[in-house]
């Protein structure tokens, strides 16, 4: 829910630009060595188009909401030069527009430029700030903490650093000691709107649910224009399943900032969950138009594809994500789901291969490459997985029910094995709370392994009445009917 997209403010003096004439939006000079340059910009340097500011200048000039910090810290890529001019676009949001190359810093630069200002100036704070929001980017974050501890140890009133402190803290998962630090953020400037968004993130990784939505909604009222916290809340309404919710504060975090990529992603995935697939994927367009590097966006668009059983379109999803990231183990996962769906089993154990030796102690991908190995009908090699899987996470629910399935129901003799198919069954059961009807439907099974059909019959009529959907009732009806004539089911498929 919180993530490094979200702006990290440092306090530093606004610096005072002189008049200036904007170019026109006319491109030149695409041999100069900036293009593609990572950037920063110095601390009160906004980007314009014409005379119009189009980053948060506007947004920041309350200075009671803002804090000390005028600006947002951000990472550039340059796409376009003009004479001493340069076309900056913010790598994770919309911003994007000209500032003078005086004031830019090259990305690998920057380090070595905030520390010549610490030495010339090392009672200033502020530097440290700076610095340690760098750190804090390049998930450094043990080092940007000790730039930012120097920073409160100068001046212990400034909220910002306690901000910024926190957010190191919470990329850490130290969720208590990042509300600490957002909780004295809020005490020295109660109007400071970023700790405020920071903390419900925090909240909700604690499961603090009304604390969430407090804290995203008093962010909102204190900073209306800011399309953070629309889209953290939205995040949090998306969780709780309350999608209408979601969209809106989506639909919000669009309309303040119609160039976040982001925001058109998370609204899509919100549209795949209600099977709305082709909004989703209308969404999944306009991000990847905004930002052809985003992931998210591709292998949202990808599933959805793929529920809408467009193979060919999901796998060329999934293999540009390949492309753009070669060690994105969840990408050969999601091929090879697509090989699966298409019975080319052994191009999908491949993928999942892949996985695993990307992602070792991911137990997803083990336990689907288990899956798939049952459908090929080497139950010795899922077993395997089944069980690597419980060894990686002991509460894997499916991994358990997986087993109790393959002891209880495999058309082989000598892997039919109904003791621990009931043993296995009865942990899935427990697991999820005896609501899932497929596990009480495996539980079923494996007491009919056992031969104790009474039993099989019970649970089997318990997992009926779990379930609305017509065609696997009767699924589930006709394994009843095995049951009640003292049969035990097999799977053949």
């Amino acid at each position: 829910m919180f993530t490094k997209r979200h702006p990290v403010h440092c306090a530093v003096p606004a610096l005072l630009l002189a008049a200036l004439i904007v170019p026109f939006s006319v491109f030149g000079q695409e041999n100069s060595p900036w293009i593609g340059q990572r950037v920063i910009t110095h601390f009160g340097a906004v980007l314009q188009i014409g005379n119009q500011v189009v980053d948060d200048e506007k947004r920041s000039t309350n200075l009671p909401v803002s804090g000390k910090d005028r600006r947002v810290f951000r990472v550039y890529r340059v796409e376009h030069v003009n004479g001493h001019w340069l076309w900056l676009k913010a790598e994770k949001e919309g911003i994007e527009g000209w500032v003078k190359a005086e004031f830019v810093i090259p990305y690998d630069q920057a380090i070595d430029y905030f520390t010549n200002q610490i030495r010339s100036n090392p009672t200033g704070g502020v530097w440290y700030i700076r610095r340690g929001t760098l750190w804090c980017e390049k998930s450094e974050y043990d080092i940007a903490i000790a730039d930012f501890n120097e920073a409160i140890r100068l001046d212990p009133s400034n909220e910002v650093a306690f901000y910024n402190r926190g957010i190191a803290w919470h990329f850490k998962k130290e969720y208590d000691k990042a509300i600490a630090d957002y909780n004295e953020a809020i005490r020295l400037n109660s109007k400071y709107a970023p700790p405020f968004n920071g903390r419900g993130a925090a909240w909700s990784f604690k499961n603090e649910y009304d604390k969430v939505i407090a804290d995203f909604s008093e962010a909102i009222r204190l900073d209306p224009k800011n399309a953070a916290p629309f889209n953290n809340r939205g995040e949090f309404w998306k969780a709780k399943r309350e999608y209408d919710k979601a969209i809106a504060d989506y639909n919000e975090a669009i309309r303040l900032d119609p160039k976040n990529a982001g925001a058109y992603s998370q609204r899509a995935s919100v549209y795949y969950e209600k099977k709305e697939y082709d909004k989703a994927i209308a969404d999944y367009n306009e991000a990847i138009r905004l930002d052809p590097k985003l992931v998210f966006a591709f292998t949202g668009r990808g599933n959805a594809w793929r529920a809408k059983k467009e193979y060919d379109k999901a796998m060329a999803d999934y293999n540009e994500i390949i492309r753009l990231d070669p060690k994105n183990a969840g990408a050969y996962s999601s091929r090879g789901s697509v090989y699966y769906e298409r019975k080319d089993f052994d191009r999908a154990i491949a993928d999942y291969n892949e996985s695993v030796r990307l992602a070792p102690d991911e137990p997803y991908y083990v336990w689907r490459r288990g899956s798939i190995w049952n459908h090929k009908k080497q139950y010795d090699r899922a077993i395997a997985d089944y069980k690597e899987t419980i060894r990686l996470d002991p509460k894997y629910t499916d991994a358990y029910n997986s087993l109790a399935w393959l002891w209880a129901t495999c058309p082989e003799k000598s892997f039919q094995d109904g003791k621990k198919a009931v043993e296995f069954g009865t942990r899935a059961c427990e697991l999820s709370e005896w609501k899932d009807a497929s596990h009480l439907d495996t539980l079923a099974a494996a007491y009919a392994e056992l031969g104790e059909f009474d039993k099989a019959v019970e649970w089997q009529v318990k997992a009926i009445n779990l379930i609305s959907d017509a065609k696997d009732k009767q699924v589930y009806q006709d394994r009843l009917n095995l049951y009640k004539a003292n049969k035990p089911y097999r799977n053949t498929e």
